[in-house]
């Protein structure tokens, strides 16, 4: 269960950080 957090955490930052570059590159 410890893990299946761990890797949903990563992948969440992962997305976040790919919707915030696309957000930047859209403003610019």
């Amino acid at each position: 269960m410890y893990r299946d957090l761990v890797i949903l955490l990563y992948v969440s930052f992962d997305l976040a950080k790919c919707i915030g570059s696309y957000l930047f590159k859209l403003n610019w």
